[in-house]
C-alpha cells in the first residue's frame, strides 16, 4: 500500500497536466512564464512601482493586442477606483533605446476634483488559445510595472529570460524532477518522477526475490534445485542491475536537463534609472 500510493499521486499529476495541455491549442510561448501565475514573486529593488498583470480575452488576437493600452487603462481605472473620469490622456514613449520590446505608457485620468496619473512599463507578454465548442477563445496575459507617482519613479531594468542555471539544478539533485517542474516543464518533471519510481521499485522487487533464492538455495541440498534457484536468482540480478543503471542514467539527465534546458520565462530584474518624463 505505501508503495502503491506514491505511484498514483504521481499518475494523478501527469493526467491532471496532460488534460490541461489538451484544452489549450495553441500558445505564443511553450511553457506558460512564471509571471502568469504569480508576479509577486518578482524580486525587485526599486520601491516606487508595482508589477501587475492585465488579462483580456477575446475571439480575435490582433484586436486584443490593438487595444491592449485601453485594457490597461480599464484595469487601473477599476483597480483604483477612479470614478467620473472626464478626459483620459494616453503617452505612449520608448524609455530604452536597446529593447525596441519595452516602452511606457502614460495615464492620466481626470475627474471633476482631481487628475490621477499613472506610468506603466510594459515587460512581457503571453498568450493561450482554447477551443470552446466551435470557436476559439484567445486569453492576453501583459505584466507591467505600474507607478501612482510618475514624476519620482525609478524603474528597474528588467531582462526576459528562460534560464535557471543552479536554480533547476539544486532541486532536481534532491527530488529528480523538482527542478524540471520548477522551470515549468511539469509534464517532463512527472515523467522522471515517476520513471525513477518504477525503477526504484523494480530494483526493491528484483532484490528480494533474488534474495529468496539465495535463501531457498541455503535450505536444500537437491543438486537440481540448487541449479534451477541459482540460474533464477543470476537472471533477476540482471534485471536488478539494468534498473540501477537506467535509474542511474535517468537521475543523470535529470541534472544536466535542469541545467542546460530551457524553461517558462522569468523576470531577471536588476537596479537601473530608467525614468520617464509625464
Amino acid at each position: 500500500m505505501k508503495k502503491i500510493l506514491p505511484l498514483t499521486l504521481v499518475i494523478l499529476m501527469v493526467s491532471a497536466v496532460m488534460a490541461d495541455a489538451q484544452k489549450v491549442v495553441s500558445r505564443s510561448e511553450k511553457h506558460k512564464p512564471q509571471w502568469v501565475n504569480n508576479h509577486l514573486k518578482i524580486k525587485q529593488f526599486s520601491n516606487s512601482y508595482e508589477f501587475l498583470t492585465v488579462t483580456d480575452t477575446g475571439h480575435s488576437l490582433e484586436n486584443i493586442k490593438a487595444n491592449g493600452t485601453l485594457a490597461l487603462s480599464s484595469y487601473l481605472q477599476k483597480q483604483s477606483h477612479i470614478k467620473g473620469v472626464i478626459d483620459r490622456k494616453i503617452i505612449l514613449k520608448n524609455t530604452d533605446t536597446t529593447n525596441s520590446n519595452e516602452s511606457s505608457i502614460g495615464l492620466s485620468f481626470k475627474t471633476e476634483s482631481s487628475t490621477e496619473d499613472f506610468i506603466c512599463r510594459k515587460i512581457d507578454t503571453y498568450w493561450e488559445c482554447r477551443k470552446l465548442n466551435r470557436s476559439t477563445q484567445y486569453t492576453h496575459y501583459t505584466l507591467y510595472a505600474v507607478s501612482h507617482n510618475p514624476n519620482n519613479t525609478e524603474f528597474d531594468r528588467f531582462e526576459v529570460t528562460d534560464r535557471y542555471g543552479a536554480r533547476g539544478l539544486w532541486r532536481s539533485a534532491i527530488v529528480p524532477g523538482w527542478g524540471q517542474m520548477y522551470k515549468g516543464s511539469y509534464g517532463k518533471g512527472g515523467l522522471i518522477i515517476g520513471g525513477l519510481t518504477l525503477l526504484g521499485g523494480g530494483i526493491v522487487y528484483t532484490e528480494s526475490i533474488r534474495r529468496s533464492c539465495i535463501a531457498q538455495m541455503s535450505h536444500t541440498h537437491n543438486g537440481n534445485i540448487i541449479k534451477q534457484l541459482s540460474a533464477r536468482e543470476a537472471g533477476w540480478s540482471t534485471v536488478r542491475n539494468i534498473c540501477i543503471g537506467t535509474a542511474a542514467v535517468l537521475y543523470l539527465y535529470n541534472l544536466i536537463d535542469s541545467t542546460v534546458a530551457p524553461g517558462a520565462k522569468r523576470i531577471k530584474v536588476t537596479p537601473g534609472t530608467v525614468t520617464f518624463d509625464f
